[in-house]
């Protein structure tokens, strides 16, 4: 459950303006936060309220003299409802997501003022392009006319009574530590023209020239207003390609790994569907992956008028998200705490995808507003499906696990032991892969494999085991429903990722409770939140179960199978996140080009 989306207050001074103020309207009316309201303090010639939309949200104090810009935004704060302001400078161009992402970095970071550290400024006379840095020595630099803050710094110290420079004065009264200099300089477009408020020194060593391409994409739906101010001639405006009806895939395509494992299937699926998709590889191991694969990334090249979907951590293969008009990501996290460095590109994107409701549910906690959409993993049943298992004598146990902290490896080997103590038939086989850390096994009933293999995936482990054991912190827990779909009976953390499974089929999976939490460090990312830490006691007693219950054990695998092959089949993957891809970008449309095919595998 989310809170609702607090108020934000625009708040504008004017004078004799009409037509900019217009144009900042529009800005204010796409935006994509809500609710929001408009405050104009307007004290020139003629009423600007002759130019403005018919609009509830917009409010107007007309003064009868001129007063200072700083006297203006003081009346203007004044005026406000919502808890937090925001500057909506009329010569400024917002971009749609500007209020949004900024909202979501203040919220996080917990300061009190953010505002952009550098904005691009365009001159229409001349068709020039600068970028001005705001940059301080000593504290963070903001641009005045991109501020977002609460309404309780206002209060503390309102603006003085000057006309240029209030906004850095007002900054100058703010702590550092309550700053936050937000590096986008595709939120905001100054426009400079003969009547601004401040003096624009161009040879000044913090303003330099950019390419007018900086702005042409962002500008390019009010082009016709921008284009006019340039002396009164109309101007071309720039090229555009029109939107693609293609579809860019990146990520990393590996059959030994989980993501990559699923780039795969997400490519072909929607390959299936009738898209055209650009697979773009920020890592490919080739051994394995299937000839059609191979053919789409050969035959891709990226096509900037076409919607990114990011398959994989958020941070690889970031250089893609810039050169693509809009993206979407799909992902996952196996703790409480998301990545801070993962959480500017996941604001940016058109919506968020992610395999279970446990993750939606994170994500929404850090403050993310994008949507977010549950598109499970699955498996493919022409590889896993089910075989009757053979009469063994003792009982088998499987983990397929790295030796990583997070998947509990010690505390499987320690419940394993427990359960059957020396019994010569039983046998546990640990299936690794990577190479993360050595491991020797202290019993010559354990068998430790770590390799990658390049077969389409690992039934025959599967088929060796008797049950699996799920242990780890997952974002999904990919094995659990590949050993279901084989029949095995499962023994799941029922924890993070594998408690959507848990929590839907209770009677089809033998779930242990975490015993604690312990502190989930994730490599360079640093600590992100807690993660649960299985009990060994009742993982015992559920391996304990099955050695004493084979025939029941082996009916829930059955039956398991069954479930798993008809909610978990990784070709409905493919279509459904087209669909979200379809739904998401701007303008809605379908991507589907070809009529659909039909295969029986890869």
């Amino acid at each position: 459950m989310t809170s609702r989306a607090p108020l934000i207050s625009c708040i504008m001074p004017t004078r004799d303006r009409s037509g900019l103020v217009a144009q900042a309207v529009r800005c204010f009316q796409h935006q994509e936060h809500h609710p929001l309201e408009l405050v104009i303090v307007d004290d020139g010639g003629a009423p600007v309220a002759d130019a403005l939309p018919d609009d509830d949200r917009i409010q107007v104090i007309r003064l009868g003299r001129p007063h200072t810009v700083g006297q203006m935004r003081n009346l203007a704060c004044e005026a406000s409802r919502g808890d937090l302001i925001a500057h909506w400078d009329d010569d400024h161009w917002h971009s749609p997501r500007r209020l949004r992402m900024q909202l979501a970095a203040l919220v996080r970071s917990r300061r009190d003022v953010s505002g952009l550290a550098a904005v691009l400024h365009y001159s229409p006379a001349g068709g020039s392009v600068w970028l001005r840095d705001y940059t301080h020595p000593d504290r963070p630099g903001l641009a005045g006319g991109t501020l977002l803050y609460r309404k309780s710094v206002w209060r503390r110290q309102p603006f003085p009574d000057i006309n240029v420079g209030e906004d850095e004065a007002f900054l100058n009264q703010v702590p550092e530590g309550r700053l936050l200099a937000i590096d986008d300089s595709s939120l905001s477009v100054a426009v400079v023209h003969n009547r601004n408020a401040g003096r624009q020194s161009l040879h000044d060593r913090r303003w330099s020239q950019r390419s007018p391409d900086d702005i042409a994409e962002m500008l390019m739906s009010d082009w016709s207003f921008y284009a006019a101010l340039r002396g009164g001639t109309t101007g071309s405006a720039p090229r555009r390609a029109p939107h693609s009806d293609a579809i860019n895939l990146s990520g990393h395509f590996m059959v030994a790994d989980g993501y990559g494992t699923m780039a795969e299937y997400i490519a072909l699926g929607m390959d299936r569907a009738g898209a055209r998709v650009n697979v773009l590889p920020y890592r490919i191991v080739e051994a394995g992956l299937s000839k059609r694969l191979l053919e789409l990334a050969r035959a891709s090249t990226l096509d900037r008028a076409a919607p990114l979907l990011h398959h994989g951590t958020v941070d690889a293969g970031l250089h893609l998200y810039q050169r693509c008009r809009e993206y979407l990501i799909s992902t996952m996290w196996e703790s409480d705490g998301l990545p801070t460095a993962w959480l500017p590109a996941m604001d940016g994107a058109r919506a968020l995808m992610v395999p279970t409701r446990w993750c939606a549910d994170v994500f929404r906690a850090h403050g993310i507003t994008r949507p977010v959409h549950v598109v499970p993993d699955g498996i493919d049943p022409a590889v896993y499906h089910y075989q009757p298992p053979p009469d063994r004598e003792g009982v088998t146990a499987l983990m397929v696990c790295s030796n990583l902290g997070r998947k509990h490896l010690r505390e499987g080997i320690a419940a394993w032991k427990r359960a059957f103590g020396s019994d010569p038939t039983a046998r546990l086989l640990l299936k690794a892969h990577h190479q993360y850390g050595a491991f020797a096994a202290d019993d010559p009933r354990i068998a430790y494999v770590d390799v990658n293999e390049p077969s389409r995936g690992i039934p025959h482990w599967y088929r060796q085991a008797d049950v699996l054991l799920a242990l780890g912190n997952e974002g999904f827990g990919l094995p659990m429903v590949e050993a279901m779909a084989c029949g095995l009976p499962v023994i799941a953390l029922d924890s993070e990722g594998q408690h959507d499974i848990c929590a839907e089929v209770p009677e089809l999976v033998l779930p242990v409770p975490p015993s604690g939490w312990e502190p989930h460090v994730a490599g360079s990312y640093g600590r992100c939140g807690k993660r649960a830490v299985p009990s060994v006691e009742a993982t015992a007693g559920r391996l304990r179960w099955v050695a004493e219950h084979r025939d029941e054990a082996r009916a829930m695998g059955r039956a398991s199978s069954a479930w798993v092959i008809r909610h978990r089949n990784v070709w409905d993957k493919g279509p459904a996140m087209l669909e979200v891809v379809e739904q998401s970008v701007e303008p809605p449309r379908t991507l589907r080009t070809r009529q659909a095919a039909v295969s029986a595998g890869p």
